[in-house]
């Protein structure tokens, strides 16, 4: 039996109303299907399209009178402020670079400090 797994509880369908009984939701293949598909007057009908990325809005008032509308998905580009991370994460990986230099600079003249120490060392000791 279609619909009802192995422990007798009916699964969702992408067709059945998801919420809102006056919305009917449908998946269909191709503009032509989604003029066909019959709607109930005085309901509406969120269509989505198999074969491109566009689903369509379909409206039927309590007259009978039609509506259809078409939209498409597409990317919608983030605000310009989020470039705004990329500049911070920029001018800290600058400032790290910058602790890290003086840190190994630091320690070079340390090293070297201390081969200064052990040759005054060995000279004193002679």
């Amino acid at each position: 039996m279609p619909g009802i797994n192995n422990f007798n509880f009916p699964l969702p369908q992408f067709g059945m109303n998801m919420g809102n009984p006056n919305v009917i939701y449908e998946s269909l293949s191709g503009f032509q299907a989604v003029k066909d598909f019959q709607i109930p007057a005085g309901k509406v009908g969120l269509l989505f399209d198999n074969n491109k990325q566009e689903f369509y809005w379909k409206d039927i008032d309590a007259h009978g009178m039609q509506t259809l509308k078409r939209f498409r998905y597409e990317e919608i580009p983030l605000p310009a402020d989020s470039n705004v991370i990329a500049e911070n994460n920029q001018q800290e990986i600058e400032s790290l670079n910058k602790r890290l230099a003086g840190m190994e600079s630091m320690l070079s003249q340390f090293i070297q400090g201390q081969k200064v120490s052990e040759s005054d060392q060995k000279g004193r000791e002679k």
